[in-house]
């Protein structure tokens, strides 16, 4: 079953590869460079495929780089003793690479992830928060304020993007900059 190894990964840390888009040649690599890990965050719902979608295809660009992690949406699909936002916090402080996806719906600890996740970029300097926002009319006023919050008040630098194929774009290059 998928579900079993997307809990098997999450819970022992292993990343497998699944069926994806057409590769896209990316060099400049530096093959002597640790595999990297990036915690795609957004528990909502309406990111559910987008994040599918980014790990299996940006696994498949940079085989042996990079580990995507996808914590799950719920607690009935990890067997374990930790809850799922204990996990999901965890990633957020360990993880190399934090992307938060911003879009319609608010999700308390997505925001609660990015702030370890910043908080945690204070030991670990090489460590990097990427944030982006989906281009959208509408959204639920905590995002709006989140959004206000990161952009105008911390001048986290946030970029914004229309769908999963600009976001695909988006993120080749930040990581082919970054893995070089």
């Amino acid at each position: 079953c998928a579900m079993g190894h997307v809990i098997d990964d999450v819970r022992n840390c292993r990343i497998f590869h699944k069926k994806s888009f057409e590769p896209i040649e990316v060099s400049g690599i530096n093959s002597s460079q640790k595999e990297i890990t990036i915690l795609v965050s957004s528990r909502c719902k309406e990111f559910e495929s987008d994040r599918l979608i980014l790990k299996q295809d940006l696994e498949k660009q940079y085989q042996g780089k990079i580990k995507i992690v996808l914590v799950p949406e719920s607690d009935d699909h990890i067997p374990s003793p930790d809850s799922i936002d204990e996990l999901s916090l965890k990633w957020a402080e360990n993880c190399d690479v934090y992307i938060l996806l911003l879009g319609k719906e608010y999700a308390e600890i997505v925001e609660r992830e990015l702030v370890t996740a910043r908080q945690s970029t204070r030991i670990r300097p090489d460590k990097q928060v990427w944030v982006y926002i989906k281009d959208l009319k509408e959204r639920d006023s905590q995002v709006e304020n989140l959004i206000f919050s990161l952009r105008d008040k911390e001048k986290l630098p946030v970029k914004n993007f229309k769908n999963i194929i600009d976001l695909m774009g988006i993120l080749i290059k930040r990581l082919s900059e970054h893995l070089t």
